[in-house]
């Protein structure tokens, strides 16, 4: 076959169609992203590195110009907040929610070292919190979504832009700490499902925003393994994923784009819902002990009716001597090259600042032992 571009290796991956190569990519690194690595000096040689190499992907999505707090944009509420330096070098925000019902506060810290934050108190905390939301009225969200056809043309033929949404779910989740969240998911499906409906308009305003902007061919939707097992049981998967990916799925397929749904943790039951779904592609099917399937038998599982873009794990590539990543970056590729629909990629990106050199030195031997072993025949 002759040598592809390598927009049009990931646009044959989506579609089904043979490719020169399995596709190599770098996962959420977004490398031709003007953020953060592109300015942090020790990823600056890693950067260029896989922009010279890789398959590449562009991150994008509009921008809420009227949101005043996730699931809110009603001038009915209004968010105050302030910001304190920690003892150890980092920064603390507080996010107070005024409602006419009362306060919802969150609070969310970064540290030293690392390229994010963590959330250390959430909005909701109790079923009054959430009915205190949900009365706040709703308000339709404007977006800017400009900036679309600046980031095709950044990228070029080096690979697509990668639209990126979460689902409803996504978005509800995360007004919660996890353990409130699954025991509020578990006892209080009726009000919890409210939650979701009120979510997902908002997704399905944001989403739109993103089919309006250009011709986005392919985006990855967020949010789906927070009902993935053990967390919770296939029936709330049901109910709480797939009405709502399933919808976000046909509009983008209305709309000419690809759908590929993120899902960490255990998919092997999982992976024919997505296929019922509609979606064309799934990231990053991890191995086990953190997944629960191998490469091979959830390529046997979809049968070629999914793109599959996985699965090496970043921990391997933080831990195992460059002679180890080369014979792991090898055993992947004998078990997601046949058949085609695959694609290689880590499930996660570095964040350390600076960057460790080892990950570096590995990242980069699997990229290299890929482009030389992943052609097809």
């Amino acid at each position: 076959m002759d040598e592809m571009t390598r927009r049009e290796r990931l646009l044959a991956v989506l579609q089904g169609k043979p490719t020169d190569r399995v596709p190599v990519l770098t996962g959420h690194f977004n490398e031709w992203a003007d953020d953060w690595k592109a300015r942090e000096p020790s990823y600056r040689d890693l950067v260029s590195f896989c922009r010279e190499r890789c398959d590449g992907i562009l991150s994008w999505g509009p921008r809420a110009l009227n949101e005043t707090a996730p699931a809110t944009s009603s001038p009915a509420a209004r968010v105050q907040q302030q910001t304190s330096s920690l003892p150890d070098g980092g920064a603390e925000r507080t996010d107070t929610l005024h409602t006419e019902r009362g306060t919802l506060t969150r609070r969310t810290r970064r540290v030293p070292g690392a390229a994010t934050q963590w959330q250390v108190e959430h909005y909701l905390k109790t079923t009054d919190d959430v009915d205190m939301l949900l009365s706040v009225p709703e308000e339709p969200v404007r977006f800017d979504a400009s900036g679309f056809d600046d980031a095709d043309r950044a990228i070029g033929d080096a690979g697509l832009v990668l639209g990126e949404t979460p689902d409803a779910l996504c978005v509800a989740a995360d007004l919660f700490d996890f353990g409130t969240y699954t025991i509020m998911a578990m006892t209080e499906p009726e009000l919890f499902t409210r939650l979701l409906d009120r979510c997902h308009r908002r997704v399905m305003g944001r989403l739109e925003a993103m089919l309006l902007a250009g011709p986005v061919r392919w985006i990855r939707i967020y949010g789906p393994e927070y009902a993935s097992p053990p967390f919770l049981p296939p029936r709330l998967f049901d109910r709480y994923v797939v009405p709502y990916v399933g919808e976000m799925i046909a509009r983008m397929h209305e709309a000419g784009a690809f759908a590929r749904v993120h899902c960490h943790g255990r998919v092997r039951d999982i992976l024919p819902k997505l296929i019922a779904m509609g979606a064309d592609a799934t990231d990053p099917v991890e191995p086990p002990p953190d997944g629960d399937v191998t490469l091979a038998e959830a390529k046997a599982i979809v049968g070629g009716r999914l793109a599959i873009f996985g699965n090496l794990e970043i921990k391997d590539l933080e831990t195992l001597p460059r002679d180890e990543v080369v014979a792991l970056t090898r055993r992947t590729l004998d078990d997601g090259m046949p058949g085609g629909r695959f694609a290689l990629q880590p499930a996660a990106e570095p964040i350390t600042i600076p960057l460790n050199r080892k990950l570096e030195e590995n990242w980069m031997a699997y990229i290299d032992t890929a482009l030389e072993h992943g052609r097809y025949r």
